[in-house]
């Protein structure tokens, strides 16, 4: 089998989910393979976090079997609909967080030319990204624009140079 390459990657998919969940496909899973198929199964069958985990400690990628069925297509509307209706139900400050993270990874793989997902490893493991979802700081009311410049002194100076956040 060969290696999945980024043309293979479903980007809809990918953007679909937010950063909770694909910290929980990077820090728990090993190969790409594994991680497109956690995102593939997250977007397609609106998995909230909790699930998502459960599926990866139990190691549903490694047990999927190779059979087709028909699962997704039986689902109803109804029973899809009130599944991703969670997705619907983030607060201000979450939706204002998750557009912050996700302008600002993309900021990280233009300017760095790297792949999303080392993009992701880097924002996640700052100090910035750790004030930006503090919502006691009230970085998230500031633009990402803004939010990437304090990242980007992180990485020059290695801390926050910003003392009032």
């Amino acid at each position: 089998m060969r290696q999945p390459m980024a043309g293979d990657i479903d980007w809809g998919e990918f953007i679909s989910l937010g950063f909770t969940h694909h910290i929980e496909i990077l820090s728990k899973t090993k190969g790409i393979s594994e991680r497109l198929f956690y995102i593939h199964e997250c977007a397609v069958r609106a998995w909230d976090k909790y699930t998502l985990r459960e599926y990866i400690k139990s190691g549903l990628y490694h047990k999927k079997g190779n059979l087709p069925n028909n699962f997704t297509d039986a689902l109803s509307d109804t029973q899809f609909a009130v599944k991703a209706r969670g997705y619907f139900m983030m607060t201000k400050q979450e939706l204002l967080i998750e557009y912050n993270i996700q302008d600002i990874i993309e900021y990280i793989v233009e300017d760095l030319r790297i792949e999303y997902d080392k993009a992701m490893q880097i924002f996640y493991n700052s100090q910035t990204f750790d004030k930006l979802t503090d919502i006691e700081t009230g970085l998230y009311l500031e633009s990402s624009a803004y939010v990437y410049t304090i990242f980007q002194d992180e990485m020059i100076f290695g801390r926050l140079v910003q003392t009032e956040i």
